[in-house]
């Protein structure tokens, strides 16, 4: 189990031992992958370089999105700015990144390649906006807008005043419109 004790991000064995995985001065937002591997992270709020230097685990910096290898301790930037959302793919090697560009969601997928792609900017609804995305943490453990093979992601809102179910696959420059509606979760099995 994954949670925030103090500064830090650790993970809790059912034993009670915990293991520190990144040291966060802040608000904190986090989804692990399903494999427990890597965890996304957002902190919201001022760094302490002092705690950074007191430190046997990664400093998360304010601000961005950074994924931190749970074994390796590794610390990749996902995203240099601030995000409204981000989900792991279901093979863990995917982050949707919700970045934002004024009123509209800015989507883009990092890879743990280190490879990042940028996607239509759409605008989601009112609906998407109020209801899942202050809360997206908890959303991201019990739905997913990935396809269950992670090739592609779905997603609900307006790309220049046409609103609908939109899919975009991962390895082509624009999405398509699959259905009218505004809220949309993926669901299926890779197996």
């Amino acid at each position: 189990m994954f949670h925030v004790v103090g500064d830090e991000l650790v993970v809790e064995e059912p034993d009670g031992v915990r293991t520190p995985v990144a040291s966060v001065a802040g608000f904190t937002m986090f989804v692990v992958n399903r494999q427990g591997s890597r965890v996304a992270l957002q902190v919201v709020g001022e760094s302490t370089p002092i705690q950074v230097a007191l430190s046997d685990v990664p400093a998360v910096p304010t601000g961005g999105v950074v994924v931190v290898d749970v074994e390796s301790g590794e610390v990749n930037v996902a995203s240099q700015s601030p995000s409204v959302g981000f989900f792991w793919s279901p093979d863990g090697e995917s982050l949707l990144v919700m970045g934002t560009d004024d009123d509209l969601v800015a989507p883009h997928v990092w890879q743990t390649s280190g490879e990042s792609t940028e996607f239509t900017q759409y605008r989601p609804s009112g609906t998407v906006a109020r209801d899942l995305l202050p809360f997206f943490p908890q959303y991201a453990q019990s739905l997913t807008f990935w396809s269950p093979d992670s090739t592609a992601f779905a997603f609900g809102g307006a790309i220049e005043g046409n609103q609908g179910i939109w899919v975009q696959r991962v390895d082509e420059t624009e999405p398509t419109k699959v259905a009218d509606g505004i809220w949309v979760a993926w669901s299926g099995s890779d197996s």
